[in-house]
């Protein structure tokens, strides 16, 4: 899940939710938009949806978008897609919950910029 060595996470969206009941599920969509990456051979970015800052988060990829440098053929700098993340939690209790869209930037050696521009997050509680 979250705890990825070398990614550096940032925060693009937070929700409070307080689930109606503790069979529920909290089906999460998140979207993130780039509007900078550097052009690096060791370098990936993408984003997760945490649930009160633990371990417990959606991840759909490791390393999505690596390496950087694969995607540049002209000399210049990409403009990534919009990532999408979806997955869901269990709400477990009625505690109202904290959820939240983080971007990353992965890299393995040296160092690397990325930016984000624009994003939205949505939580559905579907009644389990």
């Amino acid at each position: 899940g979250a705890i990825v060595a070398s990614r550096t996470y940032g925060l693009a969206e937070t929700l409070t939710i307080t689930p109606k009941s503790s069979s529920s599920i909290l089906y999460c969509v998140g979207t993130v938009g780039w509007t900078y990456t550097d052009n690096a051979n060791t370098m990936a970015h993408g984003g997760i949806i945490t649930r009160d800052d633990g371990t417990d988060s959606i991840d759909n990829a490791d390393y999505p978008w690596y390496n950087h440098a694969q995607f540049v053929t002209t000399g210049t700098t990409p403009y990534f897609p919009l990532d999408t993340v979806t997955g869901y939690f269990d709400a477990n209790n009625t505690n109202a919950q904290t959820i939240r869209l983080r971007p990353f930037g992965y890299i393995e050696s040296g160092s690397g910029n990325i930016r984000w521009r624009g994003s939205q997050l949505f939580v559905f509680e579907i009644a389990g």
